[in-house]
């Protein structure tokens, strides 16, 4: 990431999140950005700023309807982030459709549900834990691809229903979805794979619906409009879910590990310890003060100006 540019080209590969961070922090409540693929987007790194932008009923996530760039011709077909901002899913729907959304997926998470998945989890850490104790003493392991990236996927098909049969490819291909540093034809490929995923897994819980989200999100029925969930909305879901589970948890999972020390005899390699960001003062591009939201006619604010994050 180039502190010195405004705005601050954010780095596709991610070599140092920890640093970026940092300096986007530094830059105040809200940063201009550049996306890959020359998009222009804004960082709001403050909780109280990101809360009042998504309670107010003046701002939308919806880019299809309200996106002015997108609308207007101006991002490309090919950007390879598009699979994030074309969605239709809780994340990115305005109004009453959002309110209709969340009241269809919400029932999939019971308490019952959750709890008895807990022997399954734990079963999934049992085992990747005794793979990585299986390594000679002293070989370097790397803790995030051998546990941490693979533990949420893992647990993301415990949780969606996904067959054994389809265990392997679901989860490969699922990990594409999170890579950021890819041109538009692979992102492409990557999402028609996903996609293709997803139906799969949809087809096989309507031949046999199970205890799982998939089988609950086919049979949803939402009470106030009568209406379930479509195709597309059904997909769209599933990714969300699998979108909003995967990456919190393997940085929640390898946090930890970044400050603490190798036990004697064995190495491990994990996150880099977080570097000390640009001191406050420096603020090339970032705003201090509070951000200024605009009526929706306009069609001017946070939302149409980045992907949903």
């Amino acid at each position: 990431m180039d502190t010195q540019r405004c705005p601050y080209r954010l780095d596709p590969a991610g070599a140092d999140l920890h640093a970026e961070t940092a300096a986007l922090r530094a830059a105040g409540p809200a940063a201009p950005i550049e996306l890959p693929g020359g998009v222009p987007a804004w960082s709001v790194t403050d909780p109280a700023l990101i809360k009042r932008l998504l309670t107010d009923p003046r701002i939308s996530k919806d880019a299809r309807r309200h996106w002015s760039a997108d609308l207007a011709g101006e991002i490309p077909a090919d950007w390879p982030l598009r699979m994030w901002t074309d969605v239709r899913n809780a994340l990115t729907a305005y109004g009453d459709e959002h309110g209709r959304l969340r009241r269809l997926i919400g029932p999939a998470f019971t308490a019952r549900r959750i709890r008895a998945l807990t022997p399954r989890i734990e079963a999934i850490a049992a085992d990747l834990l005794d793979r990585l104790a299986a390594h000679p003493p002293g070989r370097v392991v790397d803790l995030r691809a051998e546990f941490t990236w693979v533990l949420p996927l893992m647990v993301v098909n415990t949780l969606l229903g996904v067959p054994d049969s389809m265990h392997d490819a679901f989860r490969s291909t699922i990990g594409r979805l999170f890579e950021t540093a890819t041109g538009p034809e692979e992102a492409l490929r990557n999402g028609e794979a996903v996609y293709a995923q997803l139906a799969l897994l949809v087809e096989a819980r309507r031949a046999e619906p199970g205890e799982d989200v998939t089988t609950a999100l086919i049979q949803a029925r939402d009470e106030e409009t009568g209406t379930g969930l479509d195709e597309r909305e059904l997909l769209d879901s599933l990714l969300l879910l699998i979108g909003a589970g995967h990456e919190t948890t393997v940085n929640l999972l390898a946090a930890p590990s970044s400050s603490s020390s190798p036990t004697p005899g064995s190495s491990t390699r994990s996150a880099p310890t977080r570097p000390a960001g640009p001191t406050p003062s420096r603020r090339p591009c970032g705003s201090s003060r509070p951000w200024p939201t605009s009526s929706r006619a306009s069609r001017s604010r946070t939302s149409t100006t980045r992907p949903p994050a």
